[in-house]
């Protein structure tokens, strides 16, 4: 039998949401841009609610001792280097994290929006908002207020059931006392689902760059198809994400054939040339492999982990951004 590479956990949501708020858990909110249509949160909320299996996510170990006496990203956290990078599960996990904690997330034209999604107490129904659920007296507009009210879950299921009561009032109705207790129920249901347990699989910490990267592109539970560049930007935006938005700018815009673009008609660089070109001048090595060891500071020889060789990358590409190293590719005017 072959070695594995890593070990089945099952994990609580909540618990897994915790990790990333607090960057224990790498989630860049920037990998390959958001790109789930609100019915597919919608579709995976309603699976959970009904006690579905949701698929798996796999995890691998990032670096050995994580720092905890900094931050990461843009938001406050307490480690600067994630522990683990979700390769595995993105999506599904960005739309958690964004539904329980108001969170907007960044589409692929790097805007910034927020998930709404709809909850009837009464039917139990689950819907993407629109005006509808809006002005719907039955309706939870955005169940994000259910999830950040558990501290006060008994107080705000009171209101909401005062309020559903009071617009029955309104419409020459009354809330008969089973249907309180049904409100009460599926919304308190709704909020349980922090306890949902989903499979986790744990790559080990030392496992190869590149079996890591393979596994990357070949598994992604039918999701959107995932390549080199899809891993190479995720070891980039988590630590730094400015630069991962710069990188995929250069390279969208070398596809646009107009004035003042980096447009070539012979080439059209990917994220991996950009880090290939900088492994390339800044360490005098082209393999993927080196640029997936760099980026999670690792020794090219020894295999240790470090920071500064992981700040040794980010600032070569740093520079390489900020036009102190000027790459023309072939024979475009591009620059990066």
């Amino acid at each position: 039998m072959a070695n594995m590479l890593f070990t089945p956990v099952p994990r609580k949501l909540k618990h897994l949401i915790m990790d990333v708020e607090s960057g224990k858990l790498g989630l860049p909110e920037l990998q390959r841009g958001y790109v789930w249509k609100p019915v597919k949160v919608r579709n995976l909320l309603d699976s959970m609610l009904k006690g579905y299996p949701i698929g798996y996510l796999m995890l691998w170990e990032s670096s050995d001792n994580p720092d905890k006496s900094s931050q990461i990203g843009v938001d406050n956290k307490a480690y600067v280097s994630a522990k683990s990078l979700v390769v595995d599960g993105q999506q599904r996990l960005t739309s958690l994290y964004a539904v329980m904690r108001g969170k907007e997330i960044i589409d692929e034209k790097f805007n910034a929006k927020p998930i709404i999604i709809s909850f009837n107490p009464l039917s139990r129904e689950l819907r993407v908002g629109d005006n509808g659920t809006k002005r719907g007296a039955e309706w939870i507009y955005d169940i994000s207020e259910v999830f950040l009210n558990e501290a006060r879950s008994y107080a705000y299921v009171s209101e909401a059931v005062q309020s559903i009561a009071e617009s029955r009032e309104k419409a020459g109705g009354i809330l008969a006392d089973d249907e309180k207790q049904l409100i009460q129920q599926n919304i308190m249901d709704l909020l349980s689902l922090g306890d949902f347990s989903i499979p986790t699989l744990e790559i080990i910490g030392d496992a190869d760059e590149e079996d890591v990267a393979d596994i990357f592109v070949r598994v992604n539970s039918g999701g959107t198809p995932l390549g080199e560049d899809d891993f190479i930007l995720t070891l980039v935006s988590v630590y730094w994400q400015e630069g991962r938005q710069k990188i995929e700018d250069f390279c969208r815009s070398a596809k646009t054939p107009k004035e003042g673009t980096a447009y070539n008609f012979l080439f059209q660089p990917s994220p991996t040339h950009i880090v290939r070109i900088a492994m390339t001048f800044g360490f005098k090595r082209a393999r993927l492999r080196y640029a997936y060891m760099m980026l999670r500071g690792r020794d090219f020889e020894k295999g240790v982990y470090s920071m500064i060789r992981k700040g040794f990358m980010l600032t070569t590409l740093y520079l390489m951004g900020g036009n102190t190293w000027i790459i023309t590719i072939s024979y475009g005017n591009g620059v990066f």
